[in-house]
């Protein structure tokens, strides 16, 4: 039976913590992550975060885009205040109120779950 999952599901504020590396050549570089997450539920959604890379404390904005299918799988793709761009798979409980994910992007190993708050 399909879920029947929407984009209008994440709606709210979500917090999120993940960790993980990213892999150049043959170096594996540690990064951790917290943040907070604003959905619309209109397929949009911003967000900041504190970033440790390699112990190195940076802070970033973003803004970003969501798909949710009848599954309640998805993706999701973000631009942050430096430009960068990610890429992500996610994949939502029926009710919209967790999530989990994996980013995509070519020498990232990284997941997380992120669950709203009210």
């Amino acid at each position: 039976m399909i879920s029947q999952c929407k984009p209008s599901m994440l709606k709210g504020h979500y917090v999120y913590a993940t960790d993980g590396y990213i892999v150049s050549g043959s170096e594996q570089i540690p990064f951790a992550q917290a943040g907070h997450d604003l959905f619309q539920g209109d397929g949009t959604f911003t967000g900041w975060a504190t970033v440790s890379t390699k112990g190195e404390i940076t802070r970033i904005a973003y803004s970003g885009t969501y798909t949710l299918n009848a599954d309640c799988g998805g993706t999701a793709t973000l631009t942050d205040n430096n430009g960068d761009t990610a890429h992500f798979d996610l994949f939502v409980t029926k009710n919209g109120a967790t999530m989990t994910y994996i980013q995509t992007d070519a020498g990232y190993v990284s997941s997380a779950f992120e669950i709203r708050r009210d």
